[in-house]
């Protein structure tokens, strides 16, 4: 076990907080907040170490001697996750404890109660570079941040916090990189991740291993190459996921750092290089790139930047999200977000190999690794068939950010699988007769925005469906009126005027001594209908209305009736034939009714 990792009893435990104390890293509040913690059994800096531990990778585990004698003994790794913690959550705060230590806004409470812990030398390391571009003396601050970061490193390294090898690298970080940082880390963090690597190290690779055992086992990596990989390993460096692809024989290893700024030109160069290292047969032609608004799975419109492109004479199209600088600017403070970069930015790839019915699926890997000391700017692209992928997930899902839906190879939404329900439902009198070129401009749509339901492929045609807007307030008479009218005409379109409300669309509030109740009222024949309710949502959202309208339709002896399909309460009209067709060729469209 390494230095840093060491058990400290009760004793030596206090008296490294007086010396830390003493040195100016911590205040005599602190001491006495850290000592009392460990005295008590209310484990609150185990607490506060699975708060920073649980989102990300790179924070080893509490190991279960720690766990389990909190009173007596304390970590050093685990003493600078609890700094590192604090200092997260100060920063995040949003205060400027180093030049206005007095302005406490946000979140007041908490940062003052650890405000008593910080050391003067601490204080000054809260301090975010970035926030400092827009001072005019900030090459004097930058200066002054650096000389304290290089006090609290010799400090901690002088009372063997920090054992050699971690603060030189710290050393370093401080003269090359805390000052050209973009995004915040303080050298609690960076100092915390760095020990954990060592204290870990050996559990890491091993694991590591397995994990690289399972590829060979899966077919990634062929037995040559796992012998070659694993003679590849030096004292103390584990390999990232990029590293260890590069000995797959279906992966291709990019450096972010080689593209270009410009999202569109950067897009291209990577699918002219994973045309020439992977797939000959993604043989693309860029055409243009166009704004257009839409609408996501939630009925929200949106405007987004799309890119289009021909392969084999077949249009594709996919989102303009791309943004290498994301993955090569993100610094160890970005570990629990995303890393600006998954396989949605290129998921033109795996459209055209759904399309072609291969067994093959591209994904994305990131250059992470646990404990890895820092985030590269390399990313791995790998074709995977299903059992592949499954395995691979499974042996190390943390590294691989590969994400299994349950339609990454499902053929049934591909072009011809979606082309095949769109003939289904015009077979049977639900969707009317389409151009050829209007059915190609649809399904490429389709295909761009992941239709993975019946029920959103409905949604793509023009009144097929339609759903209530319930968003009005319930006091509101003139705004419900009007949503109430204006659905009512949408049921009217759906059914290709089978209903037909003629006149006397009304409705109006009754206040009552108790409670408030709603009379909507519509004409169909001549005969004026009426439904009252207390309850607007269940009588919209709930379908309430709509088996109040399903009843006079029957006793109008109209030949077909309203139904709800998916769980987003969208109906359709249909006939009692289209319906028993439906319900046995496509019972997904009606989950409540199993």
């Amino acid at each position: 076990m390494s230095l840093s990792a060491q058990q400290w009893n009760k004793a030596e435990t206090h008296q490294l907080l007086n010396q830390l104390h003493q040195s100016g890293v911590i205040s005599k509040q602190g001491v006495d907040y850290f000592y009392s913690s460990l005295a008590s059994f209310d484990n609150s800096l185990y607490a506060d170490y699975l708060e920073i531990s649980k989102p990300s990778m790179y924070f080893s585990s509490v190991s279960d001697s720690t766990q389990q004698d909190t009173a007596f003994s304390l970590s050093l790794t685990y003493l600078l996750s609890q700094f590192s913690f604090v200092t997260k959550i100060i920063n995040q705060s949003g205060i400027n404890l180093s030049l206005t230590p007095g302005q406490k806004t946000e979140n007041k409470a908490f940062v003052q109660k650890y405000e008593s812990i910080i050391g003067p030398v601490w204080r000054n390391t809260l301090f975010s570079p970035y926030k400092l571009k827009s001072l005019s003396d900030k090459d004097q601050v930058y200066k002054q941040l650096q000389t304290d970061c290089h006090a609290l490193n010799d400090t901690l390294h002088k009372y063997h916090v920090l054992e050699d090898k971690v603060y030189q690298e710290v050393k370093t970080w401080i003269e090359n990189e805390f000052i050209s940082s973009t995004i915040f880390t303080s050298l609690f963090e960076r100092a915390f991740v760095q020990s954990s690597f060592y204290d870990d190290y050996e559990q890491s690779k091993q694991k590591q291993l397995a994990y690289i055992d399972t590829l060979h086992m899966a077919g990634i990596i062929s037995t040559h190459n796992l012998q070659a990989l694993k003679r590849s390993y030096k004292p103390y460096k584990l390999l990232s996921p990029p590293e260890v692809l590069t000995y797959a024989h279906r992966a291709f290893v990019l450096d972010f750092k080689a593209l270009p700024n410009d999202s569109l030109q950067a897009l291209l160069q990577v699918y002219t290089m994973l045309r020439d290292s992977l797939l000959p047969e993604f043989d693309f032609t860029y055409q243009k790139t166009f704004d257009e608004i839409v609408i996501d799975e939630y009925d929200k419109e949106y405007k987004d930047t799309f890119v289009d492109f021909v392969i084999n004479k077949t249009s594709y199209q996919q989102s303009l999200s791309f943004t290498p600088m994301k993955v090569i600017n993100r610094t160890l403070n970005d570990i629990t977000t995303e890393s600006g970069v998954n396989i949605s930015n290129f998921k033109i790839i795996n459209d055209f190999l759904a399309d072609q019915n291969s067994s093959l699926r591209l994904f994305v890997i990131d250059d992470k690794d646990e404990k890895q000391l820092k985030l590269g700017t390399h990313i791995s692209f790998i074709l995977m068939d299903s059992l592949q992928a499954t395995a691979l997930d499974k042996a190390y899902p943390i590294i691989t950010e590969i994400i299994l839906h349950s339609t990454t190879f499902d053929k049934k939404y591909n072009r011809q699988g979606l082309e095949k329900m769109i003939r289904e439902y015009q077979s049977i009198g639900i969707i009317p007769s389409l151009y050829q070129d209007t059915l190609k401009v649809l399904l490429t749509k389709m295909i761009r925005d992941n239709v993975n339901s019946q029920e959103r492929l409905l949604r793509y045609m023009s009144n097929i469906i339609t759903c209530p807007d319930y968003s009005a307030s319930d006091d509101d008479t003139e705004e419900l009126k009007n949503k109430y009218k204006t659905f009512l005409l949408d049921l009217q379109n759906i059914s290709r005027n089978s209903f037909m409300p003629t006149k006397s669309i009304d409705m109006k509030i009754i206040k009552g001594k108790h409670k408030t109740s709603y009379e909507y009222r519509f004409t169909l024949n001549g005969k004026t209908y009426t439904q009252k309710t207390i309850d607007n949502y269940s009588f919209f959202w709930e379908g309430k209305l709509i088996q109040s309208i399903n009843q006079v339709l029957k006793e109008n002896n109209v030949k077909g009736a309203f139904y709800q399909i998916g769980y987003n309460k969208y109906f359709i009209f249909l006939s009692p034939q289209q319906y028993q067709h439906l319900k046995t060729a496509q019972p997904e469209l009606f989950p409540e009714s199993h």
